[in-house]
């Protein structure tokens, strides 16, 4: 018997992916909305896991499902300094990283209310942090904190779980090789440097994904401990855990 449907938006991402491994084990029927997919190679390998390619920042018919946990994990970073900031980026960043929550939430939220079920956004440290040419991406995890305890807020007197999770950098991922690359041409430094920058700045290093992947997925099967968290961002790794 399922434990329910689980959907991941972002899904094909290192978390995303790692996140649907490990529930896969509990029987949950798992879906990936993405943007940007291999989806013969990424089905061939995980047949636990079901693909959809769409847009999360506009979808809406492919989130008409009877869903028990959803999980954003889309996210973009944006290194560059501020005086070439423009328009086109803001909005790019802002609706990957903010309205992309916000579209999730309204197209599921019944669905979950009705279920009882979990609503979880991955935020980032970065919210509280400022960087040097990161005004975007900081800015915008800010917004999406907020975002995320204005959605739990909301529904205080629904029964259902709305959250988040801010990790800070996460290891190995293609998120976190572009930041370094992009560091190295927007700051002209080394890849070396880089590198070596980035650890300096993170006090507990950098997040394992495997290890908070198997932290969200003990929250989703335990509801009894994941009740408690409505309307928190939870910090996790640098700060946190």
């Amino acid at each position: 018997m399922s434990m329910g449907k689980v959907l991941i938006a972002g899904g094909c991402g290192s978390l995303g992916l790692a996140i649907a491994e490990y529930l896969s084990s509990y029987d949950y029927k798992i879906t990936c909305i993405d943007k940007d997919i291999d989806i013969i190679s990424v089905d061939k390998n995980r047949p636990y896991y079901h693909i959809i390619s769409d847009d999360i920042r506009s979808c809406k018919d492919n989130l008409k499902e009877d869903w028990d946990v959803v999980i954003n994990c889309c996210g973009i970073s944006a290194i560059t300094k501020t005086e070439d900031i423009n328009i086109e980026m803001f909005d790019k960043v802002f609706e990957t990283n903010v309205y992309s929550t916000i579209n999730l939430y309204k197209h599921t939220i019944d669905s979950l209310i009705k279920n009882k079920g979990i609503f979880l956004s991955i935020c980032s440290d970065a919210a509280y942090r400022p960087m040097r040419c990161s005004l975007l991406y900081n800015s915008s995890k800010a917004a999406l904190d907020m975002a995320i305890k204005c959605l739990a807020r909301e529904n205080n007197d629904k029964d259902v779980t709305i959250f988040g999770i801010a990790p800070n950098r996460l290891k190995d991922t293609n998120m976190s090789r572009k930041v370094d690359m992009d560091v190295e041409i927007v700051r002209g430094w080394s890849k070396e440097y880089v590198k070596e920058y980035q650890l300096k700045a993170l006090p507990r290093g950098e997040t394992n994904v495997v290890c908070l992947a198997h932290y969200i997925v003990y929250l989703i099967v335990n509801k009894e401990i994941s009740r408690t968290m409505h309307g928190l961002v939870l910090p996790y790794g640098t700060s946190g855990f």
